[in-house]
């Protein structure tokens, strides 16, 4: 039989392949295996179980053996190894032995044929997926002598007498020695510990210069200390340095406000702490809105700062002598309490949990206090519940790292999440919002509670204790899971919003203390936010998921960096609700619900997620998230009625555009569909708008401003802002203050935005359709008085600068304070044509041009491609498509030649100075046509002429500036309808 691979290749991890891809395609092909692998952790063991099982159950035989070598091996993995009965595992006794053991070989026999990797990579979480590793995959004949030899070499070593049966009291012994070690290196850690605490109080540089000759190699740990000499100063994360020079970029433009967006588990309060280190002000106050929180986070200042006096304000407790104090919410907030102190008392106020500034009790301590500088911090500022929390902080967002970026920069421990498929309980009918009570007894069953104890003996944890939060629809069901667990001899507690502040926090001690039994807390909601417990190794989600934002938060409560916690496990229990779709979007955060990108990652088992995250939907649930979101239409009239009468029930109220969340349903879809976001309310609410004189002026006057959403560039919707506090302005004082919303804004950039709110570019019909919003006399600009007279109106003018506000969150979301050179266009984000042409300035009307798929300004082209043309006349389907990550083949418009103008400036591009951009999108429509979306073009970057060939059209191969990333090129090439056919074929 012919074997269609090459015969050898070289195995390595980037995001759309690594060795842990290529074990579990190995493992759903092969008839046997044999893996000789020194070091294997239950982190990397984890990743794979699944597909060993599956192997077991299809009646695939394996042989394993690894070392007791350096204690590489993890007890926990050999536990799990030794619960596989089709997996005959041995430990070879490197101890006793003067030959030690250091293979890495995997070997697969396919029937036809064999496969045998040897390489670099154990099998550990790192190894498998994020390391640079380096693996031949060598494919063999079954007569192959090479194959022969290592197979030979395989059962010499896996029958050596020094090859031990694990058996239990093999596994046994191996873990008394492996903690014993533990213990001695811990040990000796302390001491060190001990010795840093002592030096760093007592600095002694005749000490630290005498132990520059010892040999240290080592001890990284000693090693670095000792070479920084000045020790005294915990240095600011990746995270937090982008933060402070935001926090300083704001200040120097003059803002005297600004909001830290952060992960759970990146260092906001130690960020809080430099900056205030930095500034040194006199008077400080430290806002939170839990007493265990309070206490940290004065740790956390005394840490940086401990010359300083600080005290506490919570209770009867009242330091006021104290420099920096740090007060609960609910005491501070008392009118008699404010009255203690002047309004300019204090210098800098911190607000933690800054999402919730907009409650009363917060809105009284900013609104009395008026300090030189007001931060607010959160991780999720767009709360299913918030008012604009982005206005409360003057739009001004010093740093914004989401948890994608977080994993990304290691600033978070990476999570292996499972998707297991519940089908001991129906809840396809009932109302996820109004109906809990019931699902509360749909979950309540032992069935489930057999499921997830034996999920959770499956995949286990990082660490020894087990520390687990489990999240629970009501009190009802989360006391039930705590009975239920305590009955089967799982220590467990639950706790509720009800329960009293002092006995929460003995519990998170209790859970927390390697020594106290208690390893499980099952919660309802009130540690999604702001109680951190570090060493949580085991999240159970334990109802179904209803909202992106709240999953988000429960995700993060185990997030944290913690001594020996290598990964934080997340079980998902998933039954057969009509939101599962919600799920990939909470994972992946795509604010779009773009269906066709929720698709791509769902179906390729998320394959973009960074670093040594690791997400895993069992069969049966992939399936069902993927039916869903086939069958949703984010775009028809009924599901963005749904979205937003389930946004106005979490609310209360009528939502504002602000009140949409960067991490949920995108409100662009509503103005797509009826011109405005306040149109497409004003059809689902009456009388929303009252009916007055200017009501049709200010509809164009709306419909305008949406149109620009998402803006691109910030200078129009900064403009409008500052023009609706100052009414006129000198050009080049409203040029200065540009300054509070980006960072080195451009002149021509500003000039070219003062001329597009002049309408100066629009056509007859623009200017018909729109209201012009300013004025220009000589030097000044103002306000227009059609502006004018709309924002007499208050209710108008709460939409209008609602909409502003929303517009420069989402900018500085998207884009930073940060604008990319010319042609102002960022690497990977999308743009419409009309948007390209405004970005590089063009000083025309663009209606007459938008049907071109090449765009000349200047000395710039710009390639814009549907990869998929749809029903096209073939004088226009042109033979678009990617060779591979670097290069793409481009066909000209279809009357371009090599003697034209046209062609020769794209021939001969870098000789005369021309720049050719790229543009790509899979399709105009993407299943969407006239619906009232479509996709934009993603630019990919620079491209140049590597050949060429052919007239009229002429077909180029184009060499990217930059490799398109793993993720981009995924999403860009995968057809999931194309890859289901295979599948029914195969």
């Amino acid at each position: 039989m012919k074997i269609n691979q090459q015969p050898v290749e070289l195995l390595t991890n980037n995001l759309k392949s690594s060795f842990y891809h290529y074990l579990k395609d190995a493992l759903k092909r092969c008839q046997s295996f044999s893996f000789s692998v020194a070091f294997i952790s239950d982190s990397g063991l984890q990743l794979i179980i699944d597909d060993l099982i599956d192997a077991g159950k299809r009646g695939v035989k394996g042989k394993l053996i690894t070392t007791n070598y350096e204690f590489g091996t993890t007890p926990r993995a050999l536990e799990m190894i030794g619960d596989q009965n089709y997996i005959e595992a041995k430990l070879y006794d490197a101890l006793t032995s003067i030959r030690k053991f250091h293979t890495k070989a995997y070997i697969f026999d396919m029937g036809n044929h064999f496969e045998i990797v040897v390489g670099s990579s154990n099998m550990t979480q790192y190894a498998l997926k994020n390391n640079h590793e380096w693996n031949l995959k060598y494919v063999a004949k079954n007569d192959d002598k090479t194959k022969e030899n290592i197979i030979d070499n395989f059962d010499e070593l896996f029958n050596d007498p020094k090859s031990l049966q694990l058996t239990p009291k093999v596994i046994k012994e191996y873990k008394t020695l492996y903690e014993s070690k533990r213990m001695v290196d811990e040990g000796k850690k302390a001491m060190l510990d001990f010795f840093f605490e002592f030096i760093k109080r007592n600095p002694d540089h005749e000490i630290v210069d005498a132990m520059q000759g010892f040999n240290i190699d080592e001890n990284n740990e000693l090693k670095d200390f000792i070479e920084q000499v000045d020790v005294n100063e915990i240095k600011p994360n990746e995270m937090q340095e982008m933060a402070l020079e935001g926090l300083n970029n704001i200040r120097n433009s003059g803002g005297n406000k600004a909001l830290i967006i952060a992960a759970t588990g990146t260092g906001k309060t130690y960020l809080s702490a430099f900056d205030v280190f930095q500034l040194r002000p006199k008077k400080v106050l430290f806002v939170v809105h839990r007493g265990k929180i309070l206490r940290d986070a004065l740790r956390t200042f005394k840490t940086i700062m401990p010359e300083v006096s600080m005290g506490e304000f919570v209770g009867s407790k009242k330091d006021l002598e104290s420099d920096y104090l740090f007060a609960s919410v609910q005491t501070i907030s008392k009118i008699d309490n404010l009255n203690l102190f002047d309004p300019s008392y204090f210098d800098y106020i911190i607000i933690d949990e800054a999402h919730r500034s907009a409650a009363d009790s917060y809105q009284r301590i900013t609104s009395y206090f008026t300090p030189k500088f007001l931060l607010g911090m959160t991780a999720t500022p767009e709360r299913t519940d918030s008012r604009n929390i982005y206005e409360l902080y003057d739009n001004q967002i010093a740093v914004e790292i989401r948890l994608r970026q977080a994993l990304e920069k290691e600033l978070v421990v990476p999570f292996h999440y499972f998707g297991i498929e519940d089908a001991t309980t129906d809840i396809q009918n009932i109302n996820l919002n109004t109906e809990i009570d019931k699902l509360a007894e749909k979950l309540n069953i032992k069935a489930r509670v057999e499921l997830i104890i034996e999920n959770i003996k499956k995949y286990k944890h990082s660490g020894d204790k087990t520390k687990a939060l489990g999240y629970c629809v009501n009190i009802a069901h989360a006391e039930y899971m705590a009975n239920a667990f305590n009955e089967r001899g799982l220590v467990s507690i639950a706790l509720t919003g009800g329960t009293a502040e002092l006995d929460r926090e003995d519990t998170i001690r209790r859970l927390e203390d390697p020594n106290d039994p208690l390893s499980y807390i099952f919660t309802v909601e009130i540690f999604n936010e702001g109680i951190d417990i570090p060493s949580v190794n085991l999240i159970l989600m334990l109802r179904p998921t209803n909202s992106s934002i709240i999953f988000t938060q429960q995700l993060g409560r185990g997030l944290r960096k913690y001594k020996d916690k290598e990964y934080l496990t997340v079980l998902d229990f998933i039954a057969n609700h009509n939101k599962n779709f919600l799920l990939p979007i909470a994972l992946i955060g795509d604010k779009a619900y773009d269906k066709d990108d929720l698709i791509v990652s769902t179906a390729n088992d998320f394959f973009d997620i960074p670093g040594d995250t690791f997400i895993s939907l069992n069969k049966v649930s992939k399936e069902r998230i993927l039916a869903q979101l086939e069958a949703t239409d984010f775009n028809e009239i009924t599901y963005l009625k749904e979205a937003y009468l389930d946004k106005k029930k979490n609310l209360g109220r009528v939502p504002r555009l602000t009140d949409f969340a960067f991490d949920e349903f995108d409100p662009i879809r509503f103005i797509k569909k009826k011109k405005s976001y306040i149109s497409f309310v004003a059809s689902q609410e009456k009388g929303i708008l009252e009916d007055s004189s200017l009501h049709d002026s200010f509809i164009k006057l709306i419909g305008y401003l949406d149109s620009m959403l998402p803006i691109k560039r910030p200078y129009e919707y900064a403009i409008l802002r500052e023009l609706t506090h100052y009414k006129a302005l000198e050009m080049n004082e409203l040029f200065s203050k540009m300054k509070k919303y980006i960072d080195n804004p451009n002149l021509d950039s500003f000039n070219h935005s003062v001329k597009n709110l002049l309408l100066e570019f629009g056509s007859v019909t623009d200017k018909k359709n729109n209201i012009k919003v300013i004025e220009k006399s000589n030097s000044q600009i103002r306000v227009s008085d059609d502006f004018s007279n709309i924002f007499e109106n208050v209710r108008y003018t709460d939409i209008i600068n609602n909409t502003i506000s929303y517009g420069l969150a989402r900018y500085h979301h998207e884009f930073d304070r940060k604008v990319a050179p010319y042609p102002f266009v960022d690497l990977y984000h999308e743009y419409s044509k009309t948007e390209i042409y405004t970005l590089s300035l063009f000083d025309k009307n663009v209606s007459g041009l938008l049907m071109s798929g090449l765009i000349r300004i200047e000395k710039e082209y710009y390639l814009t491609v549907n990869l998929v043309k749809g029903d096209v006349h073939d004088s226009i389907n042109y033979d678009d498509y990617f060779i591979d990550q670097n290069t793409f083949h481009w066909q000209s418009p279809g009357s371009t030649r090599t003697t034209n103008e046209t062609g020769k400036n794209l021939v001969n591009h870098k000789e005369l100075g021309f720049n050719l951009h790229l543009f790509v999108r899979k399709s105009a429509t993407e299943a969407t046509k006239g619906k009232g979306y479509s996709r934009d073009f993603t630019y990919l970057g620079k491209v140049f002429v590597e050949e060429y060939v052919g007239e009229a059209p002429i077909s180029f191969k184009l060499k990217f500036e930059h490799r398109v990333p793993n993720d981009i090129y995924q999403r860009l090439t995968y057809d999931y309808t194309k890859e289901k056919e295979n599948e029914k074929t195969n």
